[in-house]
């Protein structure tokens, strides 16, 4: 089986909070739920396990750019 198989992106979702905070020492665990509920971070999976995340950031608060 491929790595496009057996790999998922998605939004990341309530379950992905700890995980997030874990990896994330850049922001606070209120910002990146909120960024959860409104759809700003897209997680990875591979084989079930999350391995990775982006997180949409604002310039100026309209901008959007990958943080």
């Amino acid at each position: 089986m491929g790595i496009q198989e057996r790999a998922l992106v998605r939004f990341a979702g309530p379950e992905d909070l700890e995980w997030c905070v874990v990896e994330d020492v850049h922001v606070t665990e209120k910002v990146i739920r909120n960024k959860i509920v409104n759809d700003e971070i897209i997680v990875v999976e591979l084989d079930s396990q999350l391995i990775g995340y982006i997180r949409l950031e604002y310039l100026w608060s309209t901008i959007p750019y990958i943080g």
